[in-house]
């Protein structure tokens, strides 16, 4: 039901941001430590978008292998060569993880703990989440169609390795940021559980 919002969305995706009062330390920590396959949770203040999602995040994201960041936003310009004139396209696209994290107000770092396994699916889904850049943003909200959204974009890298990642979510249901933090206190399987490894919240 959240694409009914979708005008709404555009049009306040664009209003003010206020600046996050997160230690430049803390951000430098989490770099240090954050691992390919890394779900990350983000609030932003200010933006009117956040009141159309249940939970306290409203964004979900994932650390590829090269220590980036993969995200499906709802704003991407993309600049006409011709006209010079910029076009706002939304869709996945990759970005730094430290200028990332210190434009977010809160963030919850979340790591798929597989039982007796490696990190190799971890690192596979981290690695996999590239290859969605440039595929549009999904005003729907959908998982059957072409285009991804935040959320859906970490389930489909984690799926790609995983038949079972998040199971009980069918093609019809909006995934939230907030079902992978309610992950952290019931994954639903014994053999794979969801690590907090950083949560701003508490600091």
């Amino acid at each position: 039901m959240l694409w009914i919002f979708t005008p709404f969305q555009k049009a306040l995706s664009k209003s003010g941001h206020q600046e996050p009062d997160i230690s430049e330390e803390l951000i430098d920590n989490c770099v240090k430590s954050s691992e390919p396959g890394d779900i990350i949770l983000t609030y932003e203040t200010g933006r009117p978008t956040a009141n159309f999602i249940r939970g306290p995040m409203d964004h979900a994201a994932i650390i590829t292998d090269l220590g980036t960041v993969m995200e499906a936003v709802t704003d991407r310009f993309v600049q006409d060569l011709l006209t010079k004139s910029m076009t706002n396209i939304g869709g996945v696209r990759e970005v730094t993880l430290k200028p990332f994290l210190c434009r977010k107000n809160q963030f919850v770092i979340i790591r798929p703990v597989y039982k007796d396994i490696d990190r190799k699916i971890n690192v596979s889904a981290g690695t996999y989440s590239r290859t969605y850049k440039g595929r549009g943003y999904d005003h729907q909200f959908r998982i059957d169609n072409e285009k991804v959204y935040c959320s859906e974009l970490v389930y489909l890298s984690y799926r790609r390795f995983d038949q079972k990642f998040m199971e009980h979510i069918s093609i019809y249901d909006e995934i939230l940021p907030d079902d992978y933090l309610k992950l952290t206190t019931d994954s639903k399987r014994d053999d794979l559980k969801f690590q907090i490894i950083y949560d701003t919240r508490n600091q």
